[in-house]
This record gives C-alpha cells, structure tokens and sequence, in this order.
C-alpha cells in the first residue's frame, strides 16, 4: 500500500519541512490545507528563515519584533516570487523633482529638491521624509561657497550617515560633507577632496570609504586611490593616508569595477587584467583587492589577481551590455561576485546574455554565536570552507588560486608571440549550474575541459521570449535571492483615441525571468550523482544540481489585439491588463535597484516635469495616500483611496481595483520632519 506524504504523522512532517527552503516550503503549504497549516508553524517558520535567509531584513525585522517569524517567512516569499515572476506590488510616482538627482541606497531614497535633500525610508514604509537644507549646511559647516555658483552631487547614506559633494564651478576640487542623520550624534565632517573625477562613496557604522579616479601609476594610466574615515573618531576629523589600488585595471563603476564594504573590510573588483589590448590572450581573470577597514594601509593591501572568469575561445563579448557588481548573500553572508556578459558562445552569429556569479575567495569573519536564540542558523557552506583554506596572494607572490602559464601546449599562435606580449593561460575550471543563469533557458554547462569550444554551438535556448536593444533597454538588474533578472525597457502600445481608432505610444516596461531549483531526481526516478572534474577526476559537488528557467515576461503584458474589444462585445466592461496599468511614461534619467525595489526617475518629453517612480515587489511596502489618475484622449478620470501602512502581519493584496493586487500611486504628502 502506497504510503503519501498527507497520512504521514505530523511531526514527522514537521520534521520533513526542516530540510526545506524557502520555495520549497511555500510549495509544500500550497499543496493542500493540510500542509499550509505546517507552513504556518512558527517554529518552521524560523528554521527556513533562519537557515536560508538569516542576512535578509525580513530575518532581521523578525528578531527585532519578538520573533514574528511566520510574517518574515511569507513576506520573504512573497517578494521573491514577485521578483522572479515580474510581479510587483506596488508601482507610482513618489515625487515630482529633479528625476536625475537622487540616490536609492539601502532601501533609502535621497533626492533634491530646491536647495533642500530629502530623504524618505521606503523600507520601513515611512510617510515622513528628512529634510536637509543645503544653505545651512554651508553655514554650519562655514564653506566659503556662493550658493549659485555649488553643485550638489548625492553620493551615498548608509547606517544613517549621508554623504554628499559641493562643488563651485570657479575651482576644480570640492568639499566632501558627511552628516550623521541620527539623533544622537548630528555630527557634521567636512573633507576638501582635490579631484572629484569618478568619485564614489561606502560606509558602514563605523568607517567611511571614499575614492577617485586619479592617482597617475607608473605604467602611466590613472588608477584608483582610497581614503578611510573614522565615523567613532572624537577628532573632527580622523582620515588614514590613502591607499591606491596599484593595477586594478577599469574605470567605469558598474561596468568594469565595484567597489563594496564589507564585514570590516573594503574590497574592489575588476573584470580586466591589462591596461593595453593583448592581441594574444587565452584566459581571463578576476582581480580582486581588499584591505581592513581598522588598518587602512599600503602594506595590509591584499590582491588576488587569478581568478577564473572564461576562456577567450568561448566566444567574443558584446561588452556594452556587461556589467559588474558585488552582492550579499542573503543566506550566508558571503560578498558574491555577480557579472552579467552577452557573449556569442561558440563564435557563432547568435548571442545571449548569461548572469555569472561565484564567491569572493577571500576569508569571511565567523559570526559571534555568543547569544544562540539571536544568531543566525547558517547552512554548511563548501565553498566558504574552501575559500577559508586557501592561501591568499599578493601583486608580488606566487599565483595561490590558478596553476597560470603564459600559453597552452601545441598552441598554433605560439610562433606569433614576442617578448612584449604578455599572454594568460589557464585549465578550463568547471562552471557550475548555479553560478550560470542564461537569459533564455539553460546553458551547455559541462565538466568538459576541452579548449575546442569553437566547434560545438551551444544549444538553442529552452524558452524564448522578447528582446530589446540596447538603446531601449533602460537599466538591467540581477537579484541574487531570487534567482531573477530584471530589466526596465521601453516598448510601443496600442491606445484608443477619443475617435476610437486606435495610435501607437511608446511606454516603459519591466522584463525579466527567474529560475528555480529542479527536483534532485532524475528522469528515472534516481538521485543525480555529482559529475567528476575530468581534469582531476575529483567529484565536483554541486555539479548534479538542475534548474527550472521560467520564460521571460513582460509587465505590464503586451495588449493581444482585440482582446478589448471583444470584452466590450460581451457586455463584460473589462479590458485587459495592459490597458488598466501602465508604468509612468518619460525618458528615463536614472534608474537603481536592489533586492526588492526598482527606484527610476523620468522626464516629460513634452515638458510636463520630472518624476521619481517607486516600482515595489515587496508585499510589506505600503506609502501613505495613493491617488489614482489616468489621463488621455478621452478625458480623465481621478479616483482616490487610502492604502494601509503595512510594515507587520500578513502580507496580503490591498483593495486596489487592479488585476494582481497592483496599486498605482500618482503623488504622496509627506511630513516635514527636519528644519
């Protein structure tokens, strides 16, 4: 007699869901009534959170209030599953400004207005803002800037300290101001930078990193030079000598380097390894540099200048659509390199875009288990304990990571190589699936480490879906929690007129795709096996892992042509979804995003302002008063509501009159809170 998993005693089912991640224990709970009442244990609750998820900030919200687990574990899913299936929650204009002077940085948005910097916490859902008036800044600070000859450049906030640049168009250099936003300190630093040339800006609690683009090195190229800030320093100011970041090729953030703050350490990263173009080259790496925050120096400089990114025999690189960036991971705290190339695979005529992502392979701080209730249960990790039994090197020691040679036995282009050429070769390493997520279903991912890559075309991808090009897709992203792309694009739509034909407009689209983890059986019905490394023959864990790749979506969807017009026939009155929502229009300026939010500023091609729009997957994002307005030919129609602040219980859909809980929100009021 077949025995199923429902007739299974309840705690052996409870102890089952102990072994299940996020997604899957929210499949488990939509199987049956039966299963969603174990979801809803908060025991269970607090295991997958914790396990899985124990860095994100529902794990975080949930210690802060009492334990409320089970409403961290829905609100959790909920926003990957919104994410991943280019669903959000929530979408409207958050004000009507400067669209290109904002900054959107841990779930804060800083934006100008005037002479004034406001500062509203999307995060915790916040219907206040914090304002910060430029001119008393000067005053307070006693810059001798005229006010209408300074440019103000929004750099970063973080840990509740804002940084900003003021620059006077009569001289060159500028003053970096840092203000600390919270109540108890109210602090005020003033730095003179003498050149702002790609100035970015990291911090964390207690340090603060700020650096540009040029230090003249001796090869004769600009480089990278990094200063640190004490923030506990009672001294007004407390900087170490700047550090610079000797070789670290690229300058365009985001592009070809990243910069991150990280567990008392700043580190930087670069997908380039020479200033000038190598006619021959065979393998390409990573440069990653890092130092401690405490002891910010030359000599506590730490390099690793090997590690393994591709072969140039894959196929060429459409580098205008690369980019570059370090994440977190929400799970094991580990800082994860992630790198989006559109390669043609296989020297062929078609290409597709691939998202690649592996750890930093430097050491990571254990955490304090001081206090069990509170910590973070984290998951066995083999790739941090290889990562913390690798020895590190340094820009003058031996490669420690990548046997490196200069070119491969029996090459044809041996002959062509002189002693100027400075040529990079590498084994193929195994990629596994989990580090490789193809834009349009799965990829060749074998443990073949043939160098004859040319001869074999990779497979047509699984699950097409539309493309944009380049000058029409507006800003791309990748969410490491969700396993998704998202990418905000502009496309035509198809509108009736007052006269009822019907006129082509543009209009502004998200566009993404997710993937999730397949069932660990095979077609037979057999657990898969991990494949072995034919270069060592070793077992490569994590190699029997598939993936299920959900195809590319567009939302709001595309109109199907008479659609609408057959609902209008039927009496219904209903028009399709496409018709009742639309992005806010304009040409986009700038546009940021993190794990559950897409933060976008526009401007009116027909001169009607600027915007800054809010487009939320994150069920617990509730703003204020919304006011719906939709405005065309045909006239105009306004209705208002109110929508519940939502920052605890159970996240559910609000009464928003729009297919999938969507709610559109034209303009917010906000209480003034700082003079």
């Amino acid at each position: 007699m077949p025995i199923f998993l429902d007739r299974l005693p309840f705690d052996i089912v409870f102890r089952i869901a102990f072994f299940l991640d996020i997604e899957e224990l929210g499949c488990l709970g939509a199987t049956c009534r039966h299963f969603s009442l174990v979801v809803r244990g908060e025991a269970v609750c607090r295991q997958a959170v914790e396990k899985y998820a124990a860095f994100s900030l529902e794990a975080i919200d949930a210690r802060r209030r009492h334990h409320e687990y089970c409403w961290a574990f829905h609100r959790l899913l909920q926003r990957r599953i919104a994410f991943a299936t280019v669903q959000p929650k929530f979408f409207g204009v958050i004000t009507r400004t400067s669209a290109s002077e904002f900054i959107y940085v841990n779930g804060m948005l800083c934006y100008m207005q005037g002479l004034e910097i406001r500062l509203l916490n999307i995060h915790e859902a916040s219907a206040s803002e914090t304002v910060v008036s430029i001119p008393q800044v000067l005053n307070r600070a006693k810059l001798d800037l005229d006010g209408t000859n300074t440019h103000v450049t929004l750099l970063n906030y973080c840990e509740e300290v804002l940084t900003f640049l003021l620059e006077d168009y009569r001289d060159t250099s500028g003053w970096l101001v840092i203000i600390f936003i919270a109540d108890y300190k109210r602090r005020l630093i003033t730095q003179r930078v003498d050149s702002s040339y790609r100035i970015f800006v990291i911090n964390d609690s207690h340090h603060l990193c700020f650096g540009t683009h040029s230090e003249l090195g001796s090869h004769g190229h600009h480089e990278w030079i990094v200063y640190r800030i004490n923030l506990d320093s009672e001294v007004e100011l407390d900087h170490g000598v700047g550090v610079q970041l000797e070789n670290l090729v690229g300058g365009d953030i985001g592009s070809n380097v990243a910069f991150s703050v990280h567990n008392g350490y700043f580190y930087a990263l670069s997908n380039q390894t020479s200033f000038e173009l190598e006619e021959i080259d065979y393998t390409s790496f990573y440069t990653c540099m890092r130092f401690p925050l405490e002891r910010s120096s030359q000599s506590e400089l730490q390099v690793i200048d090997d590690i393994y990114r591709r072969q140039n025999s894959e196929g060429a690189i459409n580098d205008s659509w690369t980019d570059l960036g370090l994440q977190v991971s929400e799970s094991t705290n580990e800082l994860t390199i992630v790198e989006a190339r559109r390669e043609y695979l296989g020297n062929t005529s078609s290409h597709q875009r691939t998202y690649y992502m592996q750890p930093v392979p430097f050491p990571t701080a254990t955490p304090d288990a001081s206090d069990d209730d509170d910590q973070p249960i984290l998951p066995s990790s083999p790739s941090q304990e290889h990562h913390l039994s690798t020895p590190l090197a340094t820009s003058s020691s031996a490669s420690a990571t990548t046997a490196i040679s200069r070119y491969p036995a029996n090459d044809v282009y041996i002959p062509l190589i002189t002693p100027l050429d400075k040529p990079r070769y590498a084994q193929p390493r195994p990629r596994l699936p989990r580090h490789a997520h193809p834009e349009f279903g799965p990829l060749s991912l074998s443990l073949s480490t043939s160098d004859d890559t040319s001869s074999t075309p990779p497979p047509p991808p699984s699950s097409p879906g539309p493309s944009f090009l380049l000058w029409k897709t507006k800003h791309r992203a990748y969410n490491l929690a969700s396993s998704s792309f998202l990418d905000l694009v502009e496309d035509d739509d198809e509108v009736r007129t007052a006269d009822g034909s019907t006129a082509v407009v543009p209009c502004l689209r998200l566009r993404g795709a997710g993937r999730r983890r397949a069932s660990p059986l095979d077609e037979e019905g057999w657990v898969r096996r991990p494949e072995r490394d034919e270069l060592t023959g070793e077992l490569v864990e994590g190699s029997e892992e598939r993936w299920v790749y959900g195809g590319v979506r567009l939302w709001p969807p595309r109109r199907v042509p008479g659609d609408a017009g057959e609902a209008e026939r039927k009496g219904e009155g209903k028009s399709t979804v496409g018709e009742e929502v639309r992005l806010p229009w304009g040409k986009v300026v700038n546009a940021v995003a993190d794990e559950r939010s897409l933060v976008y500023g526009i401007a009116d091609p027909g001169g009607g302002g600027e915007k800054i729009v809010l487009v939320s997957f994150d069920p617990g994002i509730r703003i204020g008063k919304t006011v719906e307005r939709e405005k065309g030919d045909g006239g105009e129609r306004e209705e208002s509501r109110k929508v519940e602040a939502k920052g605890k219980g159970k996240a559910e859909r609000g009464d928003t009159g729009a297919e999938d809980g969507v709610m559109w929100k034209e303009e917010a009021m906000y209480l003034r809170i700082a003079q």
